[in-house]
């Protein structure tokens, strides 16, 4: 039936019924205008009216729709359903309430939706219901609740607004509540089911929080059920305290109501003369005539809790009167497929003993959240942490790639160079070879005799000669002969006498080669090809980013021996760079002027390998070294001698093999990205780790430069480790969450 024909035929009956009653067929037959049914639903009402004048004075309430109508109405005009008498008196309660319909109702109480004919609010009513007057003890017991209820101020407790006695029948006392939209638990669990905890958990904290506060005002619920929870507005809230327990009171009171509660649920039975609730959800002490108190409160939340997550009652719908709660339910995970970390916070509320319970039902919640939490924590570890690990091995693998190219760049050659520096200052002074020295031309030698180097050849001659008389081992010439010398007779006499001992430079420029034509031809022929050749050396060397000089090589590719290796006969032939140890200082090579080489005494020359080179301000030949052995350029001759000081020493700095580098590199990045993925809660750690690893390795190239004389690549495994945490850090944040750290 449309509202539209209900309101019509309301507005017909209430005028019929004020005419006389000959005058009402004639009314009705222009009222209904032909419509036949709607005359005779009329008629029925109006003879159902005049059947019932005892009735006139009562609220009557239709069993299908619930609406409440005066006693002058006989049939439900909504349905046509035959109303029944719900209670005795005027639809007004107490001159301000009217009520609507009929909420619910129970063997001792109803709850009415009623209108404030003063607010025009809609509330909720409750009622007691009695074939006689109420009693004394039992009215007190009635406004005990209603003061005691009216200081539950909680979000998720029913609120009471008023409170008093309308006087019909002697006095029927009342409680106003707020009305709340929605539905009971116990209705939305038959068509739910069993609920995951997710859903369910938010319901539990909420019904908690009321029960935890009604405990501290010292108010027992004695009755909690789904059906006395109320979800409303995306909130839970708990109704009906019916039952409710105030042990605060004083004795006679509390007698009265542990004799009997008021409730107006259909599901709540009394038992005897002192036990009432409802059987699923009492506490086992609770049937053998305790008295409710906190912790079967809490029972009672346990039993809504295990029911909420399993769909099945703990007990079964005897409960614990059957006196099985000796054995323990079973474990909620075996009934659904909660994990099992959730049944031992679920099944605590259960326990037999009350002491055993938790101390609060937010406890206990806050017990199965974390349990709830680890669980899920668990199945997150199995679900994600082999393939996160997966994930950081190609992660790791990319960094290195990335760091491995990036390192090739000027910028990050550079800053390589600039740690080589400091660890180079690092490592302890020490003498150079004594046999090394350097014979220099000088500003003093040029100066005594000006004439260009082409002019030169007699007195490098003489003065090569007199080095080899007093025992020197060798001789190195690192300068660049002019062709002028080939047909210097002396000049040409020295190498054919001491070619096994003397080295020339030579130098590779523009895949040109300088140096050599200082050889006649006829002087070659007569050295023969491997003599020849063994005569020369490159002077060629290799500047870094900076310009500076930091390694240099014993031969060029593909077997062109260096100069500095040359001048010591090395045997060696590998192309590998070496470092150059600036730990021997250039400054403390022995050094002699070229024009006073003649007149040194052969003891100061014998047993020496000597280095003939520039020296001269305007030579063209310095070159820088790094800034933390000197700021200022050397001569290159110099160089040369701090060269082949290097390899006299058999190569005391050696650089860290690049398998080793990468090996290190990536088991780092590996590590800093690994433990991104697998704690993405807790990015900290892995920010902490990457730092740790990477100063750690700093420390590690430092101290092996220190005391162990290798030098390690520091930029590239840094950047390594520092990309791949950053890049695991990015991408954990694009998968699966963490639980308890979702965003």
């Amino acid at each position: 039936m449309t509202p539209e024909r209900h309101e019509r035929i309301q507005r017909i009956f209430e005028a019929a019924v004020e005419l006389p009653p000959a005058e009402r067929g004639k009314y009705l037959l222009q009222a209904c205008a032909g419509d036949d049914e709607l005359r005779r639903r009329i008629e029925r009402l109006m003879e159902a009216d005049d059947q019932a004048p005892a009735a006139l004075q009562s609220v009557k309430v239709c069993p299908v729709c619930a609406r409440c109508y005066d006693g002058a109405m006989a049939y439900c005009p909504a349905d046509s359903e035959r109303l029944e008498i719900a209670l005795h008196g005027p639809l007004l309660i107490d001159g301000k309430y009217r009520i609507e319909r009929r909420l619910g109702h129970g063997g001792m109480g109803a709850v009415y939706q009623v209108r404030h004919t003063g607010l025009e609010k809609t509330f909720a009513l409750k009622l007691i219901l009695a074939e006689r007057a109420v009693l004394d003890w039992y009215r007190k017991s009635f406004e005990t609740e209603a003061r005691a209820l009216g200081r539950l101020k909680h979000p998720n407790i029913v609120s009471v607004t008023d409170y008093g006695i309308d006087p019909r029948e002697g006095g029927v006392p009342y409680l106003v509540m707020e009305y709340l939209h929605g539905q009971p638990l116990r209705q939305y669990l038959k068509k739910r089911g069993r609920m995951d905890f997710a859903e369910a958990a938010p319901m539990l904290r909420e019904i908690a929080s009321a029960i935890d506060f009604a405990h501290s005002q010292n108010i027992i619920h004695a009755d909690l059920k789904p059906g006395n929870l109320f979800l409303a507005d995306g909130m839970v809230k708990v109704v009906d305290f019916g039952l409710a327990r105030f042990p605060s009171a004083k004795a006679g009171a509390a007698a009265a109501v542990g004799m009997d509660g008021i409730s107006t649920d259909a599901e709540t039975v009394t038992m005897g003369a002192s036990l009432a609730g409802t059987p699923p959800y009492m506490a086992p002490e609770l049937f053998r005539n305790d008295a409710p108190s906190k912790p079967s409160d809490r029972f009672a939340f346990g039993v809504i809790a295990y029911e909420m997550l399993t769909g099945a009652l703990a007990y079964g719908n005897e409960g614990c009167r059957s006196g099985r709660f000796h054995d323990p339910p079973a474990a909620p995970s075996s009934r659904s497929q909660l994990p099992a970390e959730l049944d031992g916070p679920v099944l605590a509320l259960l326990d037999p003993i009350p002491e055993h319970r938790p101390a609060a039902a937010m406890a206990a919640v806050d017990q199965m959240e974390a349990a709830w939490l680890a669980a899920r924590q668990r199945q997150w570890k199995l679900r994600e942490v082999p393939r996160r690990m997966i994930f950081a091995a190609a992660t790791a693998a990319g960094a290195v790639l990335i760091a491995a190219l990036t390192a090739q760049m000027p910028i990050a050659k550079t800053m390589e160079e600039r740690t080589v520096d400091a660890r180079l200052a690092m490592i302890p002074a020490h003498a150079p070879d004594p046999r090394l020295m350097i014979v220099a031309i000088d500003d003093a030698s040029l100066a005594r005799d000006p004439r260009p180097l082409a002019e030169w050849s007699a007195p490098f001659s003489r003065a090569i000669e007199h080095v080899f008389a007093a025992g020197a081992r060798s001789v190195a010439i690192d300068v660049l002969l002019p062709a002028a010398w080939a047909a210097s007779s002396e000049f040409t006499s020295t190498v054919m006498h001491h070619a096994g001992q003397l080295t020339l430079a030579m130098e590779s420029h523009n895949r040109a080669v300088i140096g050599q034509e200082c050889i006649a031809l006829p002087t070659a022929y007569i050295l023969g090809p491997d003599r020849f050749s063994n005569l020369f050396g490159f002077v060629n060397l290799e500047e870094d980013e900076d310009r500076a000089i930091r390694r240099a090589r014993v031969a060029f590719p593909p077997a062109s021996p260096t100069f500095a290796a040359r001048a010591l006969h090395s045997d060696g032939v590998s192309a590998e760079p070496f470092w150059i140890d600036y730990s021997a200082p250039p400054r403390e090579i022995p050094s002699v002027s070229f024009m006073d080489v003649e007149s040194a005494s052969p003891a100061k020359l014998r047993d020496r390998i000597i280095f003939i080179g520039a020296t001269y301000s305007a030579s063209g030949d310095e070159w820088p070294i790094p800034s933390t052995i000197s700021r200022a350029k050397i001569p290159g001759v110099v160089l040369q001698a701090e060269i082949a000081n290097t390899i006299a020493s058999n190569f005391p700095l050696h650089a860290v093999a690049l398998p080793c580098v990468l090996v290190f590199m990536g088991a780092a990045a590996f590590l800093a990205a690994a433990l991104a993925l697998r704690y993405p809660h807790a990015p900290w750690i892995s920010l902490i780790v990457a730092g740790a690893v990477a100063a750690g390795y700093a420390f590690a190239a430092f101290a092996a430069s220190r005391w162990l004389d290798r030098i390690m690549a520091i930029i590239a495994p840094e950047l390594a480790i520092l990309l791949a945490a950053a890049a695991a850090l990015v991408l954990a944040r694009r998968l699966a969450p963490y639980p308890g750290n979702e965003r």
